[in-house]
Formats: C-alpha cells, structure tokens, sequence
C-alpha cells in the first residue's frame, strides 16, 4: 500500500472510532460523504489534467458525487428542494456530456 492509502484507512478509522465513541448514530453517513468528496476531487482532477474524453467522464463522476452529496444532506437535514436539485443534476448532466462530446466531435448543426 502507498501512502495515501494508508492515510485515507487511517482517517477512515477515526472516523469511525470517533462516531462510536460520541454515540454518532449516523457516523456511516459521514464516512459516504467523505468518500464522495474524494470521488468528487479525482473527478475534477481527471477533467483538469487528462484529454477530452476523460474529462467529460471525470466531470460526469464528479457530478453524480455532488448528486449523491445534495441526496444526503437532503435527507439527512430534511430539506426538501435539495433531492429536486440533485434529479435536475442527473437528468441534465449527461444530456449536457453528450452535447458537448457532439460539439468536440464535429458540430451541433450536421
């Protein structure tokens, strides 16, 4: 194992002993949410520095994770409009990829 993985298993257990050691009830919600940002990061790191088709499926990862993200907090704070935000982001975000892929590929107006 490398060092980051060793370092994203450590943190994964402090979080886990933490949430059982304060009665966090929820402590799993908080390791799926940390889990998501991390996928959300390599998301925007593989759109940032890989060519074209990789950053359109790097910015579709990192969408569904924001996605996912909107989900919990709704739910976990009881906010309605945030499970709304998160259909319009999945519905529209790879209708948005195929447009753009179309465009690179050679043009809207064919």
């Amino acid at each position: 194992m490398n060092k980051n993985n060793i370092l994203l298993v450590i943190i994964l257990a402090v979080i886990l002993v933490a949430g059982h050691y304060l009665n966090l009830k929820e402590y799993y919600v908080y390791v799926m949410l940390i889990g998501l940002a991390v996928a959300i990061v390599s998301g925007l790191r593989v759109t940032t520095f890989r060519g074209v088709c990789n950053s359109l499926a790097g910015a579709s990862a990192a969408e569904i994770g924001v996605a996912t993200g909107f989900m919990i907090v709704g739910k976990m704070y009881e906010i309605p409009y945030f499970s709304d935000i998160a259909i319009y982001l999945l519905l529209l975000g790879p209708v948005g990829t195929l447009v753009i892929s179309r465009f690179f590929r050679g043009g809207i107006a064919e």
